[in-house]
């Protein structure tokens, strides 16, 4: 188990899966996961980013595929995921990362309103056990944000631009676990349940908890 608690330097470890919407659509990680178009035309664009020069685009009705995600799964342990985005639409449901599959892990944005939703970890067997709610109405503001969901012994912490959250079931040793075939990236099965926008640093860590208090999100892309 490590615990950073603070901005890390972006050298002192290596993410499982690593996504930064750069220069090219690959997972820069230390696994080294292939990525292929689900459906739809996932593009790398220059039209926004928050850092740097580009960023992942998904439209909508795109997606990627991970080719075998399996080991990307947290199991019971620690665990951090985080990325920045930045939202052209806001759907009822929006999946960063998941699959229908029975028993595996999801991580999802809920319109639970016209002006809140809410943050959601769970699983496809047994619904969702973690889950923080917030105003939306300035988060689908046009500007990037920065979320993230960690877990450290057991206890799972919930982040908006480095804010913690109240946490629903933050008393979480679920185990997740990603497929080996079908998880997507803006999907959650390839037919719905679409992210919509612009995506950066797309990170996935396990036994590495990066926050368990307010901290100052990355200002810079993962290297």
């Amino acid at each position: 188990m490590r615990i950073i608690n603070a901005t890390p330097n972006h050298r002192s470890y290596r993410p499982d899966l690593l996504i930064r919407g750069k220069d090219f659509i690959c997972d820069d990680g230390k696994n080294r996961l292939d990525l292929t178009v689900g459906a739809g035309s996932p593009v790398i664009s220059t039209d926004q980013h928050y850092f740097g020069n580009n960023s992942l685009y998904l439209n909508g009705t795109s997606w990627l595929r991970i080719t075998d995600a399996s080991s990307l799964s947290f199991g019971t342990g620690d665990f951090t995921a985080d990325w920045w985005a930045r939202f052209t639409a806001f759907g009822s449901y929006n999946t960063l990362i998941g699959t229908s599959t029975v028993g595996y892990a999801l991580i999802h944005l809920w319109k639970t309103s016209s002006s809140t939703a809410s943050l959601k970890l769970g699983r496809s067997d047994v619904g969702y056990q973690s889950t923080c709610a917030f105003s939306s109405t300035n988060f689908i503001d046009s500007n990037w944000h920065h979320l993230a969901i960690t877990r450290a012994s057991g206890v799972v912490y919930m982040f908006i631009d480095g804010v913690a959250q109240t946490v629903t079931g933050s008393a979480n040793t679920t185990s997740y676990t990603f497929s080996a075939s079908t998880t997507c990236i803006g999907s959650q099965n390839g037919t719905n349940q679409w992210y919509a926008g612009y995506l950066q640093n797309i990170r996935i860590l396990n036994d590495v908890c990066l926050w368990t208090s307010n901290f100052t999100p990355p200002q810079q892309a993962d290297i």
